[in-house]
């Protein structure tokens, strides 16, 4: 029931391992705010400066949450865990911005792909 808007460049420079990573945190995070956020919009916003590192970022104006409690393992959520351990697998960070009333943003920053 969630409107979602999606803003991609045209052209991204991933490796096939941070394609995949960024496939599963959008997921996650359109699961979770599904489940749990009440939100009534979604904005996915990826960005990518030239030779730069890529930041996605997924905005919802639901419900939020404290995520001090969730980092303290209080709301079992473990959609969150495995969105940071995926984002580490590439070199990559998850930041999660939320507040009880204030909807959620997460950002999923990975750097440029090193190929040998």
């Amino acid at each position: 029931g969630q409107q979602v808007e999606a803003n991609v460049p045209e052209e991204l420079v991933l490796s096939s391992n941070q394609e995949l990573v960024v496939f599963r945190v959008i997921q996650e995070a359109l699961q979770n705010i599904h489940k749990h956020a009440e939100a009534s919009t979604v904005t996915i916003n990826l960005q990518q400066p030239q030779d730069g590192p890529l930041s996605v970022t997924i905005t919802d104006d639901g419900k939020g949450f404290d995520p001090k409690r969730v980092r303290q393992g209080r709301t079992g959520s473990s959609g969150l865990v495995s969105m940071r351990e995926r984002a580490s697998t590439v070199g990559g960070t998850l930041k999660i911005d939320s507040k009880p009333g204030n909807g959620t943003t997460i950002t999923l920053m990975l750097p440029m792909p090193k190929y040998s």
